[in-house]
């Protein structure tokens, strides 16, 4: 470790030394041990690096080197997992740049580390973690904002990695929800009042809400994959079997991107069978232009 990490944090399972302070990530308090921390600071890019970007090729993937550019913001190379370096651009948008921590950074980490993440919230229920995942716009971020406000505390708002030990783990993040527009005009919250980032559609504002946050990691139960369709009443289906672990794997955090990083490994994939040994998995496919949310919280409650 570089002797300028001022910043300890644990999120998403991992131990981070860092010379970037975020106000968003738990801190981790006392003498930290560097067996297996995670390191993202700011400094140079490797030279090789530098000459792509600079020949205009802003991303590359391969399975233990991520890089790629964000004009105005900065340069941010991810490897083998335990490492992340950001080249801040001049007159650097370092909120932006924070945003890329806790949005790509990490999820790139956790994917060279081959967890298994899931790309959706947590919440807490009889003290069962339950996964709420699904497509953009389907309302998982919606529906867990809401079972926190009926007293469910959430353990994610955007990435929910799984712990393998002797059982199965729902490992924290951090106690801000990322929430777009019409969920902020729906809870009468003032825009101006919050920092945004950017959603793979649409702006987002980070929401801190510390009072419902769980900071440890709790038993993972099932996974619940929302669905919009045009059906006209909630339709509820467990998936089974091999399904179950296809389901998984679609689901995983940045999946979109494991091709571009050589396919996915047999440990990666290992460790997605045997979570799908472990847990319950359901699909609810909700109508389109319908709320159900009332409906939908009551099953997963049951």
């Amino acid at each position: 470790m570089n002797n300028f990490n001022k910043y300890y944090y644990q999120v998403y399972g991992m131990k981070i030394a860092s010379n970037i302070e975020v106000p968003e990530f738990p801190i981790i308090n006392g003498k930290c041990e560097e067996t297996d921390m995670v390191e993202i600071i700011t400094n140079k890019l490797p030279e090789d690096i530098r000459a792509e970007i600079q020949k205009g090729k802003y991303q590359f993937m391969s399975k233990d080197n991520i890089w790629f550019h964000v004009e105005g913001v900065a340069d941010f190379w991810i490897s083998e997992g335990r490492r992340a370096v950001i080249e801040l651009c001049e007159l650097c948008d370092t909120s932006r740049m924070k945003n890329y921590i806790m949005g790509s950074v990490l999820g790139f980490l956790i994917l060279q580390r081959q967890e298994v993440a899931i790309h959706g919230g947590a919440v807490v229920i009889d003290g069962k973690g339950v996964i709420i995942t699904g497509q953009g716009g389907a309302g998982k971020s919606t529906l867990t904002l809401t079972l926190g406000e009926r007293g469910y505390k959430y353990l994610s708002d955007d990435i929910s990695p799984v712990k393998i030990a002797d059982k199965l783990y729902v490992e924290p993040g951090f106690p801000y929800h990322k929430l777009c527009a019409d969920v902020m005009e729906k809870k009468k919250l003032n825009k101006a009042d919050y920092l945004t980032c950017r959603g793979a559609k649409e702006v987002k504002y980070v929401v801190p809400d510390f009072e419902g946050f769980e900071k440890q990691p709790v038993p993972l139960h099932s996974i619940w994959e929302i669905a919009v369709d045009d059906v006209d009443c909630l339709c509820v289906e467990e998936i089974k079997k091999s399904d179950k672990v296809k389901k998984i794997i679609s689901n995983i955090y940045k999946s979109e991107c494991i091709a571009s990083m050589g396919g996915f490994a047999p440990n990666h994939f290992k460790r997605c069978l045997e979570v799908s040994k472990q847990i319950k998995y359901f699909k609810i496919i909700r109508p389109r232009d319908k709320n159900t949310i009332d409906e939908i919280i009551e099953i997963i409650e049951k």
